[in-house]
């Protein structure tokens, strides 16, 4: 967590957020102060020097579009929505091509 003064680390950032939850606790949910205290108990229990980092999923990129990763059952599905919505000129992508 980024501050105007600083850089907090995560038993810190915890410390704040529990603090702040009992003088506001509109501003955080009971979960949101479950896991900081869990947070703070587990850095406790492994010391000083365990941290967590806590970042966004891996994802592969092969290239492909979504239509062109899907089953070509999706893609009838998607032509017999397309088909029976009526609609001249509509926008549905459907990865086949028009008939």
């Amino acid at each position: 967590m980024q501050l105007a003064y600083g850089i907090m680390n995560d038993k810190q950032a915890a410390k704040r957020l529990i603090k702040i939850a009992k003088k506001h606790p509109k501003l955080y949910n009971k979960r949101d102060v479950w896991y900081a205290k869990m947070i703070k108990k587990e850095l406790k229990k492994h010391g000083k020097d365990w941290v967590y980092l806590i970042g966004a999923p891996s994802f592969h990129h092969d290239g492909k579009t979504v239509l062109q990763r899907t089953s070509s059952g999706w893609k009838d599905h998607l032509q017999r929505v397309k088909d029976a919505s009526g609609k001249i000129g509509n926008t549905i992508k459907t990865g086949r091509s028009q008939h």
